[in-house]
């Protein structure tokens, strides 16, 4: 147990369900079991938050800004930050306790009229009716996944307020837009985020109107942050397929004694108890082991070191081999590929445009808009993994960095990292897709299309 991790919504840390002792009490034991339970280091823990990498990304820019080459436009697209697990396994009493929750009011109006001086609501988890036994709904983000991100956008912040000037000083709702997948930590991710890239002595608190950061979101039906089986038969024909795959069919036939060990630790009789098509068996067995490595919980009976690493390994390939692969990307992340390419047109053609445009998804968003470009590196996208998109321009030249965690990555055909505008279009034509051509190349009705988001 961890009772000083867990967490669901917005930014208050006190507890949910007990008296400040009895939460005490929980969170020494947390920390005798911590130090008994062995764990097995993973990346996939969290990105690298260090502003070191951002930074040296911007010195790393110094030859083209000497040369006449300023920053015109960033998109940063990231996964959310460290959470409780996703899918309940039957029977399974691990004990996740959370101490993040919701503090919010009801806003009428636009953004613009919004008056946040209204009285404040915090929204509690019942200890003991949820999935998760404790005080935890699936999924949701903890502390740590919080810190992650208000570490990273302080991190922005001296990158792209301090280092490069680029964005104002104090908080300008014109020169940002947000959105994020319609999932309670994607949007706790944003605001945690936000929170670092302008803390609130920036943010001219005593001024309602400024205040108040509009994030944008959707109804899950038309989302297209990350692949979409309701709005996409043809997304899951393909998976479906690919399931029946020579390639497939071996690795589950040398992973069978693996699968055998994992059941019975698991206490499942079959894979079909918690997996389906859309999410495979190891992708599941993969969220429960990496969210109790994460926090320093013991593995089930017989989860050995040997065996931990067997799993992630076969995991990594079978979500590889899923959903984060070129073959499956162009349906399951083109379009929303579609939009980040548009917002770059926009600014190239010489329309008004924010100055950063932020995104809030998840793993499913990353890995495959990494595979568009070229440069998945095989590795499952950490927690609070950020992929950035930069536009530079000089004297009507318009040119594309990509950055992952930091890093530069090089795509196909750039020769450098800063990849000319027309070659990056190259690079990422076969996976664009407009609204329309999302509709023709997934089967979709003709409700998904008159509802699908312009």
């Amino acid at each position: 147990i961890n009772a000083d991790y867990m967490g669901v919504s917005s930014l208050s840390n006190q507890s949910l369900w007990m008296t400040p002792l009895a939460v005490a009490l929980l969170a020494l034991v947390a920390a005798v079991a911590a130090k008994t339970t062995p764990t097995y280091p993973l990346p996939y823990c969290g990105a690298n938050s260090s502003v070191s990498p951002w930074i040296e990304s911007g010195h790393r820019s110094a030859d083209m800004r000497a040369a006449g080459w300023e920053l015109a436009f960033v998109q940063i697209v990231f996964r959310h930050g460290d959470r409780t697990p996703v899918v309940g396994f039957p029977g399974d009493e691990t004990l996740w306790l959370c101490n993040l929750d919701s503090v919010d009011n009801v806003g009428v109006g636009s953004y613009e009229e919004v008056d946040l001086r209204g009285q404040i609501f915090r929204q509690l988890q019942l200890y003991g009716r949820n999935v998760l036994n404790g005080n935890c709904s699936l999924g949701e983000l903890t502390t740590i996944g919080h810190k992650q991100h208000n570490v990273i956008g302080a991190n922005f912040r001296e990158l792209y307020v301090d280092h490069y000037g680029f964005l104002p000083e104090t908080y300008d709702p014109k020169t940002i837009w947000a959105r994020n997948n319609n999932i309670p930590r994607c949007y706790q991710s944003m605001q945690s985020e936000l929170q670092g890239l302008y803390p609130e002595h920036t943010r001219g608190v005593h001024e309602p109107i400024d205040a108040a950061f509009p994030v944008y979101t959707m109804d899950p039906v038309n989302e297209n942050m990350s692949p979409n089986y309701g709005n996409c038969p043809a997304l899951n024909s393909l998976v479906a397929a690919q399931q029946q795959s020579p390639e497939w069919l071996a690795q589950v036939n040398a992973t069978a004694a693996l699968t055998a060990t994992l059941l019975k630790a698991f206490a499942l009789s079959s894979e079909s108890e918690v997996a389906s098509t859309q999410y495979p068996f190891y992708i599941d067995v993969y969220d429960q082991l990496a969210t109790r490595n994460c926090h320093g919980m013991s593995m089930p009976p017989g989860v050995t070191a040997s065996v931990f690493e067997d799993t992630i390994a076969a995991a990594t390939w079978f979500a590889n081999a899923w959903l984060f692969n070129v073959t499956t990307a162009r349906l399951g992340i083109g379009s929303f590929l579609g939009e980040l390419v548009a917002a770059m047109q926009t600014v190239v053609d010489g329309q008004a445009s924010p100055l950063l445009r932020m995104y809030a998804g998840q793993d499913l968003t990353i890995g495959p808009l990494l595979n568009t470009m070229g440069v998945y590196s095989g590795v499952w996208p950490p927690y609070a993994a950020h992929l950035s998109l930069e536009l530079w321009q000089n004297n009507g030249q318009f040119a594309v960095r990509v950055l992952y965690n930091g890093a530069e990555l090089v795509m196909p055909g750039c020769g450098t990292a800063f990849c000319p505008w027309a070659t990056y279009l190259d690079v990422v034509s076969d996976f664009v897709l407009t609204p329309q051509e999302y509709v023709d190349a997934c089967g979709a009705s003709s409700f998904q299309a008159k509802h699908w988001p312009r």
